[in-house]
């Protein structure tokens, strides 16, 4: 663990090495507690106040912390010739907070902060780490006031911040060789495909507009009334409001020249590529799969659109790790009580959420690979030993996809045939049984050896 913070902290620099070791010690018992509150992670008195008082520091700057994050994540995404830049927005409430400073949330739901995360996979959906953050606040009296949306320029609108979000990526990314932005509905913004960019940068949006093109027609009814170019079947995550399933669907797409909108004519036409992905029989009583998507990739044959698709189907993992953000580090229980404490604390947590999901991801994609780019020997062997009720051998080593599985185990993953891969609600719960875990092995075989010195 110590090992990879460190990593993680690399390009960190807060000015005095005490802040820089400090930050390191509170994403260490972050990411070997998860879920525990700040005084439950910190064990000791001290360190609580410290962790709280280094987030309210006016020496230690949220953007400090996060291009530290950020080219951490960048090093990483070199080893790959292509990465995933995934885009979204969440609401994180923080209902016992005391801060004055929070604002009003979509809906009018609670008060607190809009965050607005750059998250980076890997083409097969392993996290890579956070590439950017911007938190911001809508004040608490502009609630209810109608804003003169059309007549605003872009950099004046919340909407700013899809360009801004690419605009960090690309900043951070540019040495690997290809990068695919994705992001959901909200990003179908026409400034967002007429901006420039660079050589090896191309977009996947998820489309909300019925948008009118050059050669007369709407973009999404033509689309509609083209013939299928084939179908796939498509394995559907569950969510909130629907069970997990498999949507047999058609799959539609051409190239297309988008008219700029009314007010927006001086933006001239674009031309990107429509992909519709629509279900004809969806089951009795639920609601057809239609995924819009306008990308600027190339698609001019199944196999291209296919693999769009594909590409579009990681973006849930960035709702992932706002989930984890949210219920496994458990952000929205902190109680401090500035705005700044908040961005600090909310930086740390992001580096712990991130780790999380790479352990999950990873173990998915490399289960052969080695248990010890994860875990300290102590820490394996203390898991060995408990789920073998016997001491690991010097060849027992387990892979990554076997620790990950035992750690879901503590977090009450049932291993049952059929069961699959474990989830991150699992992994993160174990974690902390881990560390516990961990202690008491360490001690056990210290008072074994201190007995076999004295009476051996």
């Amino acid at each position: 663990m110590k090992s990879w913070i460190q990593t993680e902290v690399e390009f960190l620099s807060l000015g005095d090495k005490r802040r820089n070791d400090r930050f390191r010690k509170i994403v260490q018992a972050a990411a070997e507690h998860p879920t525990a509150s700040v005084p439950q992670a910190q064990s000791q008195w001290y360190d609580t106040k410290a962790t709280y008082s280094f987030w309210s520091s006016p020496k230690v700057d949220s953007l400090k912390l996060l291009q530290a994050i950020g080219r951490a994540t960048a090093q990483r995404a070199m080893d790959y010739p292509m990465v995933l830049i995934l885009h979204d927005t969440t609401n994180i409430s923080f209902p016992s907070s005391s801060a004055k400073e929070l604002g009003y949330l979509d809906h009018g739901r609670g008060k607190g902060v809009l965050t607005h995360n750059t998250f980076v996979v890997s083409g097969q959906g392993v996290p890579l780490g956070l590439a950017g953050q911007r938190v911001w606040v809508r004040p608490l009296g502009q609630m209810g006031i109608k804003a003169t949306r059309s007549t605003r320029p872009i950099q004046d609108k919340e909407s700013y911040r899809w360009l801004e979000g690419v605009q960090v990526a690309e900043q951070l990314l540019d040495k690997v060789d290809r990068r695919i932005h994705i992001a959901d509905r909200e990003a179908d913004i026409y400034e967002l495909f007429v901006a420039y960019r660079k050589p090896g940068a191309e977009l996947l949006i998820r489309a909300t507009h019925n948008r009118s093109l050059v050669d007369a027609g709407r973009l999404w009814s033509e689309l509609a009334e083209s013939p299928s170019g084939g179908t796939f079947s498509v394995e559907l995550q569950k969510a909130n409001d629907r069970p997990a399933r498999s949507a047999q669907v058609e799959l539609r797409w051409q190239p297309v020249r988008l008219k700029p909108p009314a007010a927006k004519q001086h933006l001239g036409p674009v031309e990107l590529y429509a992909i519709l992905v629509s279900e004809p029989c969806p089951p009795k009583g639920i609601a057809p799969l239609c995924w819009k998507l306008l990308t600027s990739v190339p698609v001019t044959d199944y196999e291209q659109a296919l693999q769009s698709v594909r590409w579009y189907s990681h973006r849930w993992l960035i709702e992932r790790f706002h989930f984890v953000l949210k219920s496994g580090c458990r952000v929205e229980e902190l109680q401090l009580r500035s705005l700044s404490g908040l961005q600090n604390a909310l930086a740390c947590y992001s580096l712990v959420a991130y780790r999380l999901m790479w352990l999950v991801y990873e173990s998915r994609a490399n289960p052969q690979g080695s248990c010890e780019q994860i875990l300290h020997e102590q820490e394996w062997r203390a898991l060995y030993s408990y789920h073998h009720k016997s001491f690991a051998d010097a060849d027992d080593v387990p892979s990554l996809g076997q620790v990950v599985r035992w750690i879901a185990m503590l977090g009450g993953f049932l291993n049952r045939k059929g069961d699959g891969n474990p989830g991150i609600k699992t992994v993160w719960r174990g974690m902390r049984r881990l560390q516990d875990l961990t202690e008491v092995w360490v001690a056990f075989q210290q008072g074994t050896y201190q007995h076999s010195d004295r009476f051996g």
